[in-house]
Parts: structure tokens; C-alpha cells; sequence
């Protein structure tokens, strides 16, 4: 990890509200995200709060030139899937 002398002085940036610390003060070098076969953003952090994995807007073309819109899939019951109703969840879920 990257050592720097100012890490544990807050800083107030615009945008940035109670002088949470600058991301380069962290002290963090890589974050490693490994997932399953078929899983997205929404599947493993969409739970943590202020998460944002999806833009605003976002679409795509997919192979045969139709535009598709990323969507949630808590937006929609018939997917199953209701994101992950514990605060933090252990290693099973």
C-alpha cells in the first residue's frame, strides 16, 4: 500500500460532503472484483448503500442493431432477484 503523511487529515472537496478523505489518501492500490458465470454488478454490490452501477441513460446495441437499456433487476419481480436484504451478508449468500 502507498504510504502518504496526509492520509488521516480530511479534506473538504466540492462534492464531497461531511470532508470525507481524498480517494488518493486511502491508501488503497487495487480492488479486486471476481465474479461467477451470468452475475452482474447487481448481484454482488448493488446492496451496498450509495452503490451506483449502472450510469444514468446507459444503452447499448446489441448484434443485430437493436438498442437495449440496462435495467435493474429488482425493477423487475418476474427476474427473482430482490438484492440481498441483510446489512452485510455472510460468505453463504
Amino acid at each position: 500500500m502507498a504510504s502518504d503523511s496526509n492520509a488521516d487529515k480530511p479534506q473538504n472537496e466540492p462534492g464531497r460532503a461531511g470532508g470525507l478523505p481524498a480517494p488518493s489518501s486511502s491508501g488503497i492500490d487495487f480492488i479486486v472484483l471476481a465474479t461467477m458465470e451470468n452475475r452482474s454488478f447487481d448481484h454482488f454490490l448493488s446492496w451496498v448503500p450509495g452503490a451506483e452501477g449502472m450510469p444514468a441513460n446507459q444503452q447499448f446495441k446489441d448484434a443485430f442493431g437493436a438498442v437495449q437499456t440496462p435495467f435493474l433487476l429488482s425493477a423487475n419481480p418476474s427476474y427473482g432477484y430482490q438484492a440481498c436484504s441483510y446489512q452485510d451478508p455472510n460468505h453463504g449468500y
